[in-house]
């Protein structure tokens, strides 16, 4: 039997490109929130599939709705992504996967792993973003949307579209369909104005793509604190792993 790692669960994992990494990230130590609208997931980008989650209006009303609330999502709504610790049964036994370790992803969103994974301390970073709270996604076959209300918002506007948005976050900011269950995915969701999360405290370390050049190696610890500690992906026998990297 495989025993759960005694820090599994502790961090969650931001991949980026190096670019980004060093000269906007880990230079003002901070992440963006970025908007709903900008995702890679239709779902999102399409505004919720805005046709189904209106009730009880016509044709020209729905377009008017569709309008106002693809303009409140694109203002208000957004998201910041990691990935988690999972689970991955072989054989039937369970094996227990730190969140860094993540091809799919690291080719997906770090230039095809040129770039870097972040590694946040889960409980560091809520303490440092305390209107922020990492959740994790679920993955479904069918969306089952709740409606918007066309009444009530002629009647309250924006007001509405912000309580509804709260009020249904779940359904509609942490629901995937079940092609992206690979992705192990925890967001954080902000439903206002800020743009940016700190994580000065939380940042723990920094684990570089099996193909980072590591031409780039000083620009990226002139930008970390000492603390931070460095880690290189490389394939050994067949496995991904993580080492110290040796200046």
């Amino acid at each position: 039997m495989i025993q759960i790692p005694i820090d599994y669960g502790k961090y969650i994992y931001h991949f980026t490109r190096k670019e980004i990494a060093c000269n906007l990230i880990l230079k003002k130590n901070e992440l963006k929130i970025s908007s709903f609208l900008d995702s890679n997931d239709p779902k999102e980008t399409k505004t919720f599939g805005c046709w189904s989650i209106f009730k009880n209006c016509n044709a020209l009303e729905a377009i008017e709705i569709t309008n106002a609330f693809k303009k409140y999502l694109s203002k208000y709504c957004k998201h910041l992504c990691f990935s988690s610790d999972y689970v991955l049964p072989i054989n039937g036994t369970d094996f227990y996967i730190s969140g860094y370790n993540h091809a799919y992803r690291g080719g997906q969103y770090a230039n095809r792993s040129t770039g870097v994974c972040l590694v946040l301390d889960k409980e560091k970073f809520i303490k440092e973003n305390s209107n922020l709270r990492p959740e994790k996604v679920e993955y479904v076959p069918v969306f089952n949307y709740p409606q918007i209300d066309p009444a009530i918002w002629k009647d309250r506007g924006d007001k509405y579209f912000k309580t509804f948005l709260t009020e249904n976050k779940k359904k509609l900011f942490l629901q995937k369909h079940l092609h992206w269950e690979c992705e192990h995915e925890i967001k954080t969701i902000e439903i206002g104005k800020k743009e940016f999360c700190n994580i000065e405290h939380s940042l723990q370390g920094v684990i570089l793509g099996i193909d980072f050049d590591m031409k780039n190696i000083d620009d990226l610890k002139k930008v970390i604190a000492p603390n931070i500690w460095i880690e290189k992906i490389r394939l050994e026998e067949g496995r991904f792993v993580s080492s110290f990297f040796q200046s």
